[in-house]
């Protein structure tokens, strides 16, 4: 079988490479297709293949004015990706996300008939859908003629199909569309640790300080509720973003109630400190899925997760509280309820083996089959 991934965030995400990485051990041909811009043209990396006649491409430098004028980057990229890879090869497309990736994905459909997947991910819906009106038509026929839509979580397909324009195509999509999550490293599938019985007065934050990710607001939650439990902290484990300073003032401000640690890169260490805190939270804006929620579930902490957003209905089980990622209000409500209910929380029923790339990889894998099988039937 013969894939071609066309990657936009390849450098940028671990994600992408975990799962290559997996279906590589699955013996799959895969070539991977990323475009290049100023700010990583001088960092590609080489993937090591078992398959041998596996290859990551990588585009011409994409020029500013690309990011205004899509279907002038588009173009730009088919090209280039044409000039490197014999296409007529290829059995079958994955394209990362629906509309970067996906009109490139599109544009081989009808040049070459090549079926594909395509991905949806939160930028898909928060970024293009919300503020390029102009490219929803092509989002549509993108879906239409794919062969299948995956989505990262069950929240944001439920979100995508109450969007203005795709909710009126819900019942033509939603046949071909399954929910397929991100995995965890396996280190965390493997270390995974029992919730203990204490007084939770521990929380942890772990990630950026991008503004989506909303410690800010996190942190005033906190220090509100440090009125009601005295020897309440948060720790806060990261270091890049435009909130940063902010965040660095107010731990620097507040040092009996926030710890701030920086970056902590090495796995054991990171456990350590999931360890010694009691819960997990993250109130993040248009999130694709939190791999961080899963990290922090494996070591038995229960999670404030954002309502519909991230990873909101992916659990049959209840590992936290949802709030409003909005309200100040409702975040210190939702942290103040695991507090009082933290013995109800039952993580020693998740299977985190579900999350593993392994599992994850077999799932891609049989759609790839069914797809190119489907077409030799034909």
């Amino acid at each position: 079988m013969k894939c071609l991934h066309i990657c936009n965030d390849f450098l940028g995400s671990k994600v992408h490479s975990q799962l290559y990485q997996e279906l590589d051990d699955m013996c799959v041909e895969q070539h991977i297709f990323h475009p290049l811009r100023e700010h990583n043209k001088e960092n590609p990396v080489e993937f090591n293949f078992k398959v041998n006649s596996s290859t990551v491409y990588y585009s011409n430098v994409l020029k500013k004015y690309h990011r205004i004028f899509f279907r002038n980057k588009i173009s730009f990229l088919y090209r280039c990706l044409n000039d490197c890879i014999n296409l007529k090869t290829i059995q079958v497309v994955h394209a990362t996300t629906l509309f970067s990736d996906g009109a490139i994905a599109f544009k081989l459909y009808k040049k070459f008939k090549i079926p594909y997947v395509v991905t949806i991910r939160s930028t898909d819906l928060e970024a293009f859908a919300k503020y390029r009106p102009d490219l929803l038509f092509l989002g549509l026929r993108i879906l239409q003629n794919a062969s299948n839509i995956v989505f990262i979580t069950q929240a944001l397909k439920t979100k995508f199909f109450k969007h203005y324009f795709f909710q009126f195509f819900r019942k033509e999509l939603v046949l071909k569309s399954k929910v397929i999550s991100n995995g965890a490293d396996q280190y965390w599938i493997d270390n995974k640790t029992l919730k203990r019985e204490v007084r939770p007065t521990k929380i942890i934050y772990v990630g950026t300080f991008l503004k989506r990710k909303n410690v800010l607001t996190l942190i005033s939650a906190v220090l509100k509720l440090k009125s009601k439990i005295s020897d309440l902290e948060l720790t806060i484990v990261g270091n890049n973003g435009e909130e940063r300073e902010q965040i660095l003032k107010l731990a620097e401000n507040n040092p009996e109630t926030i710890i701030f640690i920086g970056n902590v890169n090495n796995k054991d260490d990171l456990q350590e400190l999931y360890q010694s805190n009691h819960i997990f939270a993250m109130p993040s804006y248009a999130e694709t899925f939190g791999l961080v929620y899963i990290e922090a579930l494996t070591q038995g902490l229960p999670i404030l997760y954002s309502k519909n957003d991230g990873i909101d209905g992916t659990f049959l089980v209840k590992v936290g509280e949802a709030v409003n990622p909005k309200s100040e209000e409702d975040i210190t409500n939702g942290l103040e309820m695991i507090i009082k209910n933290y013995s109800t929380y039952t993580l020693e029923k998740l299977d985190f083996s579900e999350f593993s790339w392994v599992a994850i990889a077999k799932k891609y894998h049989q759609i790839y089959h069914q797809i190119v099988s489907a077409k030799s039937n034909n």
